[in-house]
Parts: structure tokens; C-alpha cells; sequence
């Protein structure tokens, strides 16, 4: 019930969310995209590196004033990956959530399809 309720408190608050991948390790930024769908969130992981080196740990950025209409996606983004969300505006950034993959962020997968 805990996981369902989740979901659909993500899901109603509609947060658009990337994920970017800069490590070498394939799927890696699909398969935490698919993790995150599976708990109510739009999730998905375009091509391309982010610039830079690969952070030590997960970075979530939330874009151009996004944060007054998601408050439980960001208090479940900052719970699972133990960080603190930042603010930024950039009006060339269609997401309202970029999560970036860094050294420490953990291995999720979404459950196998049956």
C-alpha cells in the first residue's frame, strides 16, 4: 500500500525528470530512468554525456521554479539518492528534474516485465 500510495503521489504531481549518465557503464542511466518510472515518476534518460567529470555522488537539479508544484518528488528524490536537491533556471531545459549519475548513486533497476 506504501509503494502504491508513493506512485501515485508522484504521478499526480507530473514532474518531468532526465537522467544523465556520465559513466562508462552502458544502461546505466535507462535502467535508473525504468527505476524511477516504476515509482510514478516520467522518467527518461536522453542520449549524450553530461559535461565534466563524473560526480562523487548523485546530483538532482530542479529547474526554473519547478520545486513550488513538486514537493513530494523532491522529498522522495532526496530521501532515495541522500542528497539535497539545487535550484537553477535555464529556460533551455525542458525537464523540471535532472538527475546526474555519479560514482556513489545506486545500482537501481526497474523489476523485470512479466
Amino acid at each position: 500500500p506504501d509503494l502504491e500510495a508513493r506512485r501515485e503521489a508522484l504521478a499526480g504531481e507530473g514532474a518531468t525528470v532526465w537522467v544523465l549518465n556520465g559513466t562508462d557503464e552502458a544502461n546505466r542511466g535507462t535502467n535508473l530512468a525504468g527505476y524511477l518510472e516504476n515509482q510514478g515518476l516520467q522518467a527518461s534518460a536522453p542520449r549524450g554525456k553530461p559535461e565534466g567529470p563524473v560526480p562523487a555522488d548523485t546530483e538532482i537539479v530542479v529547474y526554473n521554479g519547478a520545486e513550488s508544484e513538486l514537493a513530494a518528488t523532491i522529498a522522495y528524490l532526496e530521501q532515495r539518492f541522500k542528497v539535497t536537491a539545487t535550484y537553477a533556471n535555464d529556460p533551455a531545459i525542458r525537464a523540471d528534474v535532472v538527475i546526474t549519475i555519479g560514482r556513489e548513486t545506486p545500482e537501481l533497476t526497474p523489476p523485470p516485465s512479466s
